[in-house]
C-alpha cells in the first residue's frame, strides 16, 4: 500500500503465466464466498454436536449403546451439517421488512441480497469489507487493561446467575461498572460543573475517554476504501439536493488544501466539471438522491460516489472482487436522466473516516471498540434510507453468535424499534 491507496483484499505472491495478478480459474469474489461458506459450515456442525449433546443427555443411562455407529450415520451428519451451512450462506433472512424496502429501492440489488446475504467476523479489516462500532460493555469485556481486569473480578465474585463467560451475564455487569464508574468521576466536577480531565486519574480519564469516543460513534457500520480510511454508511443526511449542496458535493470546499487530499478521491474522475453540469446534477438526482455523512474527517473533499455498477464508464473497483466501485459521476448522470439508472443505484458521502495509520485502526480491533466483518456487496451496498431495522442491527445479526446477541440486548434499550 502507498498511504490510503485502495489495496486489494489479500496479495498474491505468485501470478500467472499470463501475467494477471488473479488466477482466472479462482476469482477474488470465489474465495470471499467460499471462505463464507466454510465459516458457515463450521457453524453448522458446532450447532449440530450441541443439539447432539443436548439429545444425548436425555438417552436413559440404561439404554445400550452401540458402539460401532454405521458409517451412513457419520456420512448422514456431515451432509446435514453441510447442507445447513449452505442453506445458511444462502439465506439467512433476519430483517425481512427491509428487503421489502430494498426491493422498491433497488429491484436488481434486492435480488442479489436475496439469493445469498451473508456476513460473518474476520481477524482483519479488508477492502471492501465493514467494521462495526461496538457497545462499550463489549469494548470492556472483550478488550484489554485495567477495565477489563477489573471486570473479571467483579464477574468472579458474582456467584449468581449463569457463567461468567455468558452474554447475560458479563453485559449488564458491565452496564452496572460503567454507570458507576461514570457518576464517581461527574462527582469530581467543580462548584461550575465543569470537568477538568487532568484532574482525573489515568484509569478513569482512560474510561471517559472510551465513553465519549463510543458516544460520538454510536453504531457506526463503515466501508472500508483502504487499511487506513473508510466511509459510514449507515448516516444519511438528505435525499434532496440543492445548488449549494450540488457544489459542496461536486466540488469541495474551495478552502480545501492539496495536503489533505485522499488518495482515494485520485480514483475518481478529476476532470474540471463541463459548463451546465451543475445544472444536469441537480435534475438526476436533485429530489431522489442518497447523500450520507461519511466520516468527520477530509468533509472538504468533493464527495466520494459509490456504487456497484461494474460497466459504468470512469467507474474503478475499490478492489478485485468486491464489487464495489467508486466514479463515474458523469456517466451516472447521463444513465439517471436517459432512465438507465435510477438515483438510489448511487450514494454520494460528505467526508471520510481517516485512522492515523494502521497501527490505530488494528488497535481499535484489538481492543474490540470495532468488530472487522466481511460480507456479500449487497450488504455494503444497500441504502440505510428510512430502515426498519438498522443497518447495524441487520449486519450483525447476519454474523451470528455473540454478534446476534449483542445486537438482541441493543435492540432491547430501544424503545423506538420495540
Amino acid at each position: 500500500e502507498r498511504g490510503n491507496s485502495i489495496i486489494p483484499l489479500f496479495s498474491s505472491s505468485s501470478s500467472s503465466s499470463s501475467g494477471d495478478d488473479v488466477d482466472s480459474e479462482f476469482e477474488l469474489e470465489d474465495w470471499r464466498k467460499f471462505r463464507a461458506s466454510l465459516i458457515a459450515k463450521e457453524a453448522a456442525a458446532a450447532a449440530a454436536a450441541n443439539n447432539e449433546n443436548d439429545e444425548n443427555m436425555n438417552v436413559d443411562v440404561n439404554m445400550s449403546v452401540n458402539t460401532n455407529p454405521n458409517a451412513n450415520d457419520v456420512e448422514n451428519k456431515e451432509d446435514t451439517a453441510e447442507k445447513a451451512a449452505s442453506n445458511q450462506l444462502k439465506r439467512e433472512t433476519v430483517a425481512e421488512e427491509n428487503e421489502r424496502l430494498l426491493e422498491q429501492q433497488n429491484a436488481e440489488l434486492a435480488k442479489e441480497y436475496k439469493k445469498e446475504a451473508w456476513a460473518h467476523l474476520i481477524a482483519e479489516p479488508e477492502v471492501g469489507g465493514l467494521i462495526c462500532r461496538m457497545p462499550i460493555e463489549g469494548e470492556l469485556y472483550w478488550g484489554t487493561g485495567f477495565w477489563k481486569d477489573k471486570l473479571d473480578t467483579l464477574l468472579s465474585i458474582d456467584t449468581m446467575g449463569p457463567p461468567k463467560s455468558q452474554m447475560e451475564n458479563w453485559f449488564p455487569m458491565a452496564e452496572r461498572m460503567l454507570a458507576r464508574e461514570l457518576e464517581a468521576i461527574t462527582a469530581n466536577a467543580g462548584k461550575n460543573g465543569i470537568l477538568n480531565p487532568n484532574d482525573l486519574h489515568e484509569d478513569s480519564r482512560e474510561l471517559l475517554e472510551k465513553y465519549l469516543d463510543y458516544k460520538q460513534t454510536w453504531q457506526e457500520v463503515c466501508l472500508m476504501l483502504g487499511s487506513t480510511q473508510g466511509v459510514v454508511i449507515n448516516r444519511p443526511i438528505t435525499q434532496n439536493i440543492n445548488k449549494s449542496l450540488a457544489k459542496l458535493l461536486l466540488e469541495g470546499q474551495p478552502s480545501a488544501s492539496m495536503a489533505a487530499t485522499s488518495s482515494i478521491a485520485d480514483k475518481q474522475e478529476n476532470e474540471e466539471l463541463p459548463f451546465g453540469f451543475i445544472d444536469k446534477f441537480i435534475q438526476a438526482f436533485g429530489k431522489g438522491a442518497a447523500v450520507y455523512m461519511g466520516g468527520p474527517d477530509l468533509q472538504a473533499e468533493p464527495a466520494l460516489l459509490v456504487h456497484g455498477i461494474a460497466t459504468l464508464e470512469g467507474a474503478s473497483e475499490l478492489a478485485p472482487g468486491t464489487g464495489i466501485y467508486i466514479g463515474g459521476l458523469k456517466a451516472a448522470v447521463e444513465g439517471v436522466l436517459d432512465g438507465k439508472y435510477q438515483p438510489l443505484d448511487f450514494r454520494f458521502f460528505l467526508g471520510r473516516k481517516v485512522f492515523d495509520d494502521g497501527a490505530s485502526l488494528k488497535a481499535k480491533i484489538d481492543q474490540a471498540a470495532y468488530k472487522a466483518i466481511a460480507c456479500n456487496r449487497s450488504l455494503a451496498l444497500k441504502q440505510c434510507l428510512g430502515l426498519p431495522k438498522p443497518l447495524w442491527h441487520e449486519v450483525l445479526e447476519l454474523c451470528g453468535g455473540d454478534m446476534k446477541s449483542v445486537s438482541q440486548l441493543e435492540l432491547g434499550k430501544r424503545l423506538d424499534l420495540r
